[in-house]
């Protein structure tokens, strides 16, 4: 499958008040602008339950490209996928809004280029597993695993992080997001001024 960017946005695979979706063995390619700020999506879910997304191939590159883009979503499973993004403020799995009980697993996920997150959980996100993880960021001020704004209860275990680009961290916990546990994850970084792990002083882990 294959999406190109528009003015508006591009799809690989869009699904809008599913339930029990399987998403298997697919490469999916998605190409988006390079100089405007018009989004492109491996798969897009919003009020989606219950789906597997497994054992596919999904690059993005373009600027604001996200592999697979979760909205109001729960128990949902993503696992062993291969995560490619390229482009400035790009991401591989961005969960948001009553998203609730998700797990991301043993996934490879390689975001390249400034301002990007390889896993990012925005504005009240519940009980979210993500773990056994390979996640690699390359360019500055990058994120492997990012949470803001009322992300309670996750669990955060047994990922490895290759953190490379100036003033990039591995996790950061940020915003009142309380109740984290983060155990047994492998953290390289191999940059300036980067950091492991961040957690604010809003925030209880």
């Amino acid at each position: 499958l294959q999406g190109r960017g528009t003015a508006i946005a591009s799809y690989g695979i869009y699904l809008k008040n599913t339930a029990n979706a399987t998403i298997e063995n697919n490469n999916i390619n998605t190409y988006g602008s390079l100089t405007s700020s018009a989004r492109n999506y491996g798969i897009y879910f919003r009020d989606s339950d219950w789906a597997l997304i497994k054992g596919g191939n999904i690059t993005t590159s373009g600027n604001a490209g996200y592999s697979v883009y979760m909205r109001d979503s729960g128990n949902n499973n993503i696992s062993s996928n291969n995560f490619t993004s390229s482009g400035i403020n790009v991401y591989s799995v961005y969960v948001t809004g009553a998203s609730s009980s998700n797990k991301i697993e043993s996934n490879k996920i390689v975001v390249s280029g400034a301002g990007s997150r390889a896993v990012y959980l925005y504005s009240d996100v519940l009980s979210s597993t993500i773990s056994n993880n390979t996640i690699t960021t390359k360019g500055n001020d990058n994120y492997g695993i990012y949470t803001y704004e009322n992300i309670n209860n996750s669990i955060i275990n047994s990922n490895t992080f290759n953190i490379y680009g100036t003033n990039s961290k591995g996790i950061r916990i940020n915003e009142m997001s309380n109740y984290n546990n983060l155990t047994n994850n492998i953290i390289f970084a191999n940059n300036t001024n980067g950091e492991g792990i961040q957690i604010t002083s809003s925030s209880r882990t």
